[in-house]
């Protein structure tokens, strides 16, 4: 299993008090226990990971991986398609990757991820760890994979990912941390002051962090996602786009491993009431509104079959054309 034990921290209204204990903190987050994720067994490996990527777009290329699992270290500059600016200290000039002004060796994104995969094959059971994966690096190394071919067996290869936001979320008292930053989480839990230079330090700090949370498994267990559960998260994106879906509600559907598409194909089948038997389990639902969102999804739904159907006929009168 995951490490056990916990650590929490219970804030007054002055001051936190750091605590060890073996007791769930119960709090409100935006995470739910998965149906399968959780069915965790022995012999799993921490690994760690980060990236440095050229921005925060969809199309941002990643410069750095790292990952550090224990004493095991993986780093790796990657050089970028396009020119790009300053990246913590990292610059592209004339097809080279400076650092802080000093030249790095770097490798093609393809042999980053195979030499990235060799790693995680090297140990037993790997689980990705890192903080606030959910919404960003998963969608880039996502992309990534599936740009190389390489998803299905990084697939086999891991047992899944630990978001450390969270865990962060489900230990500590909102009260007890200006914010939920990894900075901000290390220098209250750790200590230290930190300001990460780059994805290697961010790892090694990481991992200093999660022993010093020490959480339990069913804290670890509320944090973890598999990888069909973060494409169900990509899948409902245009939900939560149209505000059809809170975050949080995007989050609970994709641990149930509830997909657009799954959403899609019970209302084909019965179009009056299959998205509610889908969304109803045992007379229960995740909707705070569930009436509402489901007349809401619903006309989404329609609106985006017929839109199916008008380019599907714009391409057959297309093609007819072409002699």
């Amino acid at each position: 299993m995951l490490q056990k034990g916990s650590f929490r921290i219970i804030s007054s209204d002055t001051e936190g008090e750091l605590e060890d204990s073996r007791d769930t903190l119960a709090s409100e987050t935006e995470t739910s226990a998965g149906p399968d994720v959780c069915q965790v067994e022995p012999a799993e490996t921490l690994v760690f990971f980060d990236l440095e990527t050229t921005g925060l777009d969809q199309s941002c290329e990643i410069v750095q991986l790292s990952a550090v699992s224990g004493e095991k270290l993986f780093d790796k500059y990657i050089l970028p398609m396009s020119e790009c600016a300053s990246v913590n200290g990292m610059r592209v000039v004339d097809g080279t990757l400076f650092l802080r002004g000093k030249p790095q060796p770097t490798s093609s994104l393809q042999e980053a991820m195979a030499a990235f995969l060799k790693f995680l094959q090297s140990v037993s059971r790997p689980v990705l760890i890192g903080h606030n994966i959910w919404r960003f690096d998963c969608s880039v190394i996502h992309r990534v994979w599936e740009k190389l071919s390489m998803k299905d067996q990084f697939n086999e290869c891991i047992v899944g990912f630990l978001d450390t936001l969270w865990l962060a979320k489900n230990m500590i008292s909102r009260r007890a941390v200006k914010s939920y930053s990894l900075h901000h989480l290390v220098f209250t839990c750790v200590r230290k002051d930190f300001v990460a230079k780059n994805s290697l330090e961010e790892v090694k700090i990481l991992q200093e962090l999660y022993s010093v949370l020490n959480p339990s498994p069913e804290q670890t267990c509320n944090a973890q996602f598999s990888l069909s559960q973060f494409e169900c998260r990509l899948s409902l994106q245009p939900l939560l786009d149209q505000k059809i879906i809170s975050n949080p509600i995007l989050v609970q559907l994709a641990k149930q491993e509830i997909s657009l598409e799954k959403i899609k194909s019970a209302h084909q089948e019965d179009p009056r009431c299959g998205v509610q038997k889908l969304l109803y389990v045992n007379g229960n639902t995740v909707l705070s509104r569930p009436e509402l969102t489901i007349r809401k999804i619903r006309a989404f739904l329609r609106v985006k079959s017929l839109k199916d159907r008008k380019l599907d006929s714009m391409w057959w009168n297309a093609t007819q054309n072409v002699k």
